[in-house]
């Protein structure tokens, strides 16, 4: 399979290259980062269908009728005259269950550090996570988007152009003819972001978030700047060096992107520097820098086995025809010997996981229900994932990852050089690696989680 990353970061570099994609504006905000991350939401979500995968989808129609949806409860509304100096922003997918409380693994421990000397709260963004009863955070309650959005002839033509372009390209497939309904579509949703940030009668000086491409986070991320607030996006996943979000942006203006965060904080050095770095040895024009991943420290690394081996999955990709390559499958088909435990990806659906039931109905797996990684770490021996960046967390516990999709080759090229990480692309390959790991005891350290004082970095000693 080709590496659909890699494939779609060289036709946003086209792109960039043959248009002058920072003339592009609506309300004087330059709608380019906006553009990029549709385009790649289209594509990734792309998926052709056989005969009997359609009438398969159908079938599973009828069962999601049945599955009755939870009612969410209200919980605490934020109110904007809170005299605050910080704000952190959750997502329900970025919480786990710790000490019987739900704790966000990528926020918290800066939230927690952070409001020992300055005035802080943490607000979530969807109500799903109401129905948690432990959580200590705010619900964030808009004013919802009054305003026409208007998108300018220039910028249909451009998508117009766009469209013809593509049919040029390995995606003359899939259908963009809708790119302006959904441009629209998010830009009203940005909009509710930027009420949020208006109707604060006192503003923060920071706010720190995960995943900044999040329509309302975007939002934030425009108001911010003209209140002169610093927007901080702190580590959530993977940042390989094929990463449309965080990677390879080639035309970053002077004065920044009003629709990108001001900082990037990250893990390491490796993914501070493929942000802040082109593959010409040029600088991007983002700003990022290091605060480490100390939620992991929660944890003592002392391991009880339960199981060998945990597969972490990851959602369906471009044309992804099932959720993990076959000879990882095979091999828990030949050796029964070894006990399996999956675990689906915080964003699968009630569809994705009537499949995965389906692919993995073996008696040595077990599709688990526990959200919370680091517990299953603490359990197994061996870890399996496409390219998922849970291999830096098994890295803490001392648990060696093997890469199954050839992607991983690119997203880590360090780290499986240095023989960090392991990639296996065929079944006899990827059994001798098993065997081996299985059998070895790792005891050292090489998880690297520098030591960084918050209070030290940008931009909160800024102030």
């Amino acid at each position: 399979m080709d590496n659909f990353r890699r494939d779609f970061v060289l036709f946003i570099k086209k792109i960039e290259d043959q248009y002058d994609v920072n003339s592009y504006l609506v309300n004087d905000i330059r709608i380019w980062p906006l553009l990029r991350n549709i385009l790649f939401e289209i594509v990734s979500r792309h998926r052709e269908y056989t005969l009997k995968e359609k009438i398969y989808e159908k079938f599973i129609n009828y069962k999601l009728k049945k599955i009755k949806k939870k009612q969410s409860e209200e919980s605490d509304v934020f109110t904007y005259d809170s005299k605050l100096e910080i704000l952190f922003i959750s997502d329900d997918h970025f919480y786990v269950e710790y000490n019987s409380k739900y704790s966000n693994k990528y926020l918290d421990p800066i939230f927690e550090d952070l409001s020992k000397k300055f005035k802080s709260r943490k607000l979530h963004l969807s109500s799903q996570i109401s129905n948690k009863k432990n959580i200590t955070s705010y619900q964030i309650k808009t004013r919802p988007n009054s305003e026409e959005i208007k998108i300018e002839i220039d910028i249909l033509d451009f998508l117009n152009q766009l469209k013809e372009d593509i049919q040029n390209t390995k995606y003359k497939n899939i259908n963009f003819e809708n790119i302006d309904y959904i441009l629209k579509r998010k830009l009203e949703d940005i909009n509710e972001g930027r009420n949020f940030i208006d109707d604060m009668k006192v503003k923060p000086k920071f706010i720190f978030y995960s995943s900044y491409a999040h329509p309302f986070k975007i939002g934030i991320n425009i108001a911010s700047k003209l209140h002169k607030i610093k927007t901080i996006d702190v580590q959530h996943g993977i940042q390989g060096k094929n990463n449309p979000d965080y990677t390879n942006w080639t035309k970053v203006p002077n004065n920044k992107y009003e629709m990108l965060p001001d900082w990037f904080w990250t893990w390491n050095e490796i993914s501070k520097e493929r942000i802040e770095n082109l593959d010409n040895n040029s600088l991007s024009g983002l700003n990022a820098t290091v605060s480490g991943y100390k939620f992991l420290e929660r944890y003592d690394k002392s391991r009880i086995q339960q199981f060998d081996v945990l597969i972490t999955l990851q959602p369906l990709f471009f044309n992804q025809p099932t959720y993990l390559q076959y000879f990882v499958l095979k091999l828990i088909k030949d050796y029964k010997n070894i006990s399996w435990v999956i675990k689906p990806h915080p964003k699968h659906t009630n569809r994705d996981l009537i499949k995965i039931e389906k692919i993995f109905s073996f008696k040595n797996v077990n599709i688990t229900k526990q959200k919370n990684i680091f517990e299953l770490f603490k359990q197994c021996k061996l870890h399996i994932t496409e390219f998922s960046s849970t291999a830096y967390e098994g890295l803490y516990f001392n648990v060696p990852t093997i890469f199954s999709n050839r992607i991983a080759a690119e997203e880590f090229p360090d780290e499986i050089k240095n023989k960090l990480f392991y990639i296996s692309t065929d079944y006899e390959d990827f059994k001798k690696k098993v065997f081996e790991l299985l059998n070895k005891n790792i005891e050292e350290n090489l998880f690297d989680n520098t030591d960084r004082n918050y209070f030290d970095l940008f931009p909160i000693n800024q102030k």
